[in-house]
């Protein structure tokens, strides 16, 4: 016979089995866990500069947590899904804030790289994106990492340094004046520090800008290199991969600043023509190049309204907008990019081997 005694002891044991069972289904649900959280935690999905510093910082055995839009979440499962030293999350980073402020805890670095499925989506959420990640860093007291661009500074006729004031002249250039602005306030309150990486025009292995990729697609069938409006001028190209490498770097340096901007140009070409012509090499294709004029530019807006991100940054097609970043180099004498010829390689690779993951509806 079961005395009294062992009949509660059983109950006991069944009620604290049942805790921990709670626990665990719990942890799966939410993504929480009594472990320590990763340090980095990387806000807009698995595409652009957050696809490179993720492969980056598996590389370098560095866990990071993801949050990611729903639509990228079958690529997401099968580019990180199996790794163990990449946690996904899933939500939108204006409709699911209280989600985003539960995933951020435990970070000490918050790298946003927001994008949204249209251009009209992106002007509408994008300043909110950036305002709930602010909010998200302070919290946990991260410092943020922003990927900044050439375009708050608009039409400027010189290089752009630490001292080139803003001057947009585009939604894309007025949005992101606005969303270093908001960082710029948040440091100088000491919500969170800041690090502010300004970059040229960027490519690299997943990096969907319906230009550089599409000729990273093309290229290696016909030697098809498409581009707006004149290849003959000067132009700088940075490989996202050469991004996530001096993002990981500038960790290892003493934050004593609340903002700090790190400008990196990556590349200088004496012409748009010279870098498509070296992918061309990479490939052994003759280089053809595409020349999409202003005309075919708006009848292409007309039927992919996507193209009008293009269209509102058409001026820096037409000119020659660079970036000193001779200061990095003196800060970081240790760092340097890859060739281009690793890259670029590298990025056509990823295109193939992507193009072949689609058609058999993997991603």
């Amino acid at each position: 016979m079961v005395s009294n005694t062992q009949k509660i002891n059983r109950r006991i044991l069944l009620i604290v089995v049942g805790f921990l069972l709670m626990g665990s289904v719990a942890d799966k649900l939410f993504g929480q866990n009594n472990a320590q959280q990763p340090e980095w935690f990387i806000v807009g999905g698995v595409q652009n500069y957050a696809y490179a510093l993720i492969n980056h910082l598996q590389e370098n055995n560095v866990p990071c947590k993801v949050f990611v839009p729903q639509r990228q979440k079958k690529e997401a499962l099968y580019y990180f899904g199996k790794s163990d030293l990449v946690t996904l999350t899933f939500g939108c980073p204006v409709a699911d804030k209280h989600y985003l402020l539960a995933h951020a805890k435990g970070a000490k670095y918050l790298f946003f790289d927001v994008e949204f499925a249209t251009f009209r989506t992106w002007k509408k959420h994008i300043e909110k994106s950036m305002h709930n990640c602010i909010e998200a860093a302070e919290q946990t007291g991260a410092t943020l990492f922003y990927p900044g661009r050439i375009y708050p500074f608009g039409t400027s006729q010189s290089t752009i340094t630490q001292a080139t004031p803003y001057a947009p002249t585009s939604d894309q250039g007025r949005a992101m004046h606005r969303m270093e602005e908001a960082l710029q306030r948040a440091s100088a309150r000491k919500r969170c520090r800041v690090h502010v990486v300004r970059t040229s025009f960027l490519y690299g292995p997943n990096v969907i800008d319906n230009l550089t990729s599409t000729s990273f697609y093309d290229i290696p069938d016909d030697g098809t290199f498409t581009w707006l409006f004149r290849t003959d001028l000067p132009y700088q190209f940075v490989s996202s991969i050469d991004v996530a490498a001096l993002v990981h770097r500038l960790t290892q340096e003493e934050h004593e600043r609340w903002y700090t901007v790190t400008p990196f140009a990556g590349h200088t070409y004496d012409s748009v023509e010279s870098f498509g012509r070296q992918i061309c090499n990479c490939s052994n294709k003759p280089y053809t190049p595409y020349i999409v004029g202003p005309w075919k530019l708006s009848l292409v807006c007309l039927a992919a309204p996507n193209a009008r991100r293009g269209k509102d940054i058409a001026y820096s097609f037409e000119q020659s907008i660079l970036i000193d970043d001779t200061t990095t180099y003196k800060k970081l004498p240790d760092f340097a990019p890859l060739p281009p010829r690793t890259s670029l390689t590298t990025t056509l690779a990823w295109f193939q081997s992507h193009r072949t993951a689609k058609k058999e509806n993997l991603v």
